[in-house]
C-alpha cells in the first residue's frame, strides 16, 4: 500500500494535471485490504487534523488525505460532489489514523 501512496505522486506529472481536494483516484491494491473499497478520495476534510507543515518558499503546504471509498461512494461523489460525499460520511477526529502532533527540525 505504501508503495501504491508513493507512487500517486507522479501523477500530476505523467499526466500534465494536478491533484486537488475532492478528486478521486482508483486503487486495486485497496481491494487485497478490503474488498468493498475501489478508490480513494483525496480531501483536506474540515475535521482533519491539523498538521502543521513548514512552508515551501511562500507557499502554504496542502495535505490531501487519501480516504478509502466504495465504487457506491465514488458514483456518489460524481453525481452529487465530493463535499456531499464527505457530509453524508461525517466522523470525528478520533477516526483518523494520525492524530498526533509532529515535530518538524528546521524550515
Amino acid at each position: 500500500m505504501l508503495s501504491y501512496i508513493s507512487g500517486q505522486t507522479s501523477l500530476p506529472w505523467s499526466y500534465l494535471t494536478f491533484l486537488a481536494h475532492g478528486h478521486t483516484i482508483p486503487c486495486r491494491e485497496l481491494s487485497k485490504i478490503n474488498s468493498r473499497f475501489t478508490s480513494f478520495l483525496l480531501a483536506q476534510p474540515a475535521n482533519a487534523p491539523a498538521i502543521p507543515f513548514p512552508r515551501i518558499g511562500d507557499d502554504p503546504v496542502n495535505v490531501l488525505w487519501m480516504i478509502p471509498i466504495t465504487s457506491e461512494e465514488q458514483q456518489f461523489a460524481e453525481t452529487h460532489g465530493s463535499e456531499q460525499l464527505l457530509a453524508r460520511a461525517g466522523g470525528d477526529r478520533k477516526d483518523w489514523i494520525f492524530n498526533g502532533e509532529p515535530k518538524f527540525s528546521g524550515t
